[in-house]
């Protein structure tokens, strides 16, 4: 669940942040074009914590 752990923390606020922006379920083609668009780079372990918590998000809303 998005919350086992503990509140995110403030230093990974802006993750969640870019997460919002993202079109879900994501995919590297979205993440990709929004990269492009945002002139963001994200590292690689940044690419990684937005689909974990796109998957997080999938299963608190679909339990599966």
């Amino acid at each position: 669940m998005l919350d086992a752990h503990g509140p995110m923390p403030e230093r990974l606020a802006y993750l969640w942040g870019w997460f919002r922006e993202l079109r879900k379920p994501l995919n590297y083609v979205e993440i990709e074009a929004w990269s492009r668009v945002t002139r963001r780079r994200p590292e690689r372990w940044e690419i990684d914590a937005l689909f974990r918590l796109d998957h997080e998000l999938h299963e608190a809303i679909h339990g599966n």
